[in-house]
């Protein structure tokens, strides 16, 4: 349809002004374009965390499945023939020991071939030795003691009653005749002091720097500064 060409001034803008209301009114009835969607894939469970820091906590002595979890054990022996020694106070020792039966049978062949029939009445001992300022060789102790055991592995608290003195021990076999064949030898452990230490010679001293520092950071210069050179001085 052809639009009228107005014939005057107000005759125009009104028409233009009902075209206007129209349009409107059109764009009113239609419903608005929708977008375009774009399918997407339906979502995925989140993945398993990688990293440690993700992994969620196991609580303690359950494994991941839920189920009780066995805490590892320390084995009861290690098959090596061996003897260890600590302090526990000044007049203590703790002795640990393991004798597997290649060593026991080894100091038994060594007692036969010695001679004199002790290896069948020989039994297990710990051999207790003070190697205090000596350069122990096996021989050349001070002292020693003997203390019987029954069993190949197992530990032994050792009254040594010798503050500040210093200990071995030998595990082996003690044949009837005093006679002693080493199966394993333990560290050397000198004993703490039950007493004060009687070495008075050390001087603890501060350097003169050091006190110099620490006389500054105390105020002291400021003090010195502000106090009268004498107790007679004018004002004091």
């Amino acid at each position: 349809m052809e639009t009228p060409i107005p014939t005057n001034r107000n005759e125009g803008e009104n028409l233009r002004a009902a075209q206007l209301e129209v349009k409107e009114a059109k764009f009113a009835t239609e419903p608005p374009e929708q977008p375009h969607k774009r399918e997407t894939e339906p979502a995925r469970p989140s993945e398993e965390p990688t990293t440690p820091e993700q992994a969620p906590a196991v609580p303690r002595g359950e494994t991941e499945s839920g189920k009780a979890r066995r805490e590892p054990e320390l084995p009861k022996k290690y098959g090596t023939d061996r003897v260890a020694i600590i302090s526990r106070d000044p007049d203590w020792l703790f002795a640990y020991w393991e004798i597997t039966p290649q060593g026991r049978d080894a100091a038994r062949r060594e007692m036969e071939s010695v001679g004199g029939g002790e290896s069948g009445a020989s039994k297990t001992a710990l051999r207790v030795y003070d190697i205090t300022g000596v350069e122990f060789t096996g021989r050349n102790v001070r002292q020693h003691i003997d203390i019987e055991i029954s069993d190949d592995i197992g530990n032994w608290y050792v009254n040594t009653g010798e503050p500040g003195r210093t200990f071995l021990i030998d595990v082996g076999l003690l044949g009837s005749g005093g006679t002693f064949h080493t199966i394993a030898r333990s560290n050397a452990v000198t004993m703490p002091r039950a007493t004060a230490s009687d070495e008075t010679e050390e001087r603890w001293m501060t350097t003169r720097g050091e006190f110099d520092l620490i006389y500054a950071l105390s105020g002291g210069h400021e003090v010195a500064r502000a106090a009268p050179s004498s107790l007679f001085s004018p004002g004091a």
